[in-house]
């Protein structure tokens, strides 16, 4: 694979400019990834080697890192996933077997099987719920919240 010094330097351009938006994205000032925002159990159904796991259950047993911030909700995220992860499967070895490519097929070890459709929407809808993101309001116009006002 050849790539041109102007190639790498758009790439290092725009990885830069990603990273620069991201900094600025916030969720809101009451956001916190707790179990108290679920609302739903999100059951990950065995599908050897994943074992049925409750993720609400999971998250009410998990405490975020002492070392994080209480707004470093990227952080809060990546520890609550490995700590599914860890009992994940079994053998709980078989994990290792498994990976969540972003960017499709680009991937460093090509036997590595894609994390099932099912975990990978379970996991992402339980963060977002849990972070007080995920709530159906949040996607109805001002005009159907009056018409249908929640709790």
């Amino acid at each position: 694979m050849v790539v041109t010094q102007q190639q790498l330097s758009n790439s290092l351009k725009t990885a830069s400019n990603n990273m620069s938006r991201m900094r600025l994205l916030r969720l809101p000032e009451n956001a916190r990834l707790t179990a108290a925002n679920l609302r739903n159990d999100w059951i990950i159904e065995e599908e050897k080697p994943f074992v049925r796991t409750n993720l609400k259950k999971l998250m009410t047993k998990w405490r975020r890192s002492h070392c994080s911030t209480p707004d470093d909700f990227s952080t809060h995220c990546t520890d609550f996933v490995r700590r599914y992860l860890i009992q994940a499967c079994d053998p709980p070895a078989e994990i290792q077997k498994y990976s969540h490519r972003i960017s499709g097929k680009g991937a460093r070890k090509e036997d590595l099987k894609d994390l099932p459709d099912s975990v990978a929407d379970a996991l992402i809808g339980c963060l977002l719920e849990a972070l007080g993101l995920g709530q159906p309001e949040m996607e109805k116009s001002s005009e159907e919240l009056k018409e249908n006002p929640t709790e």
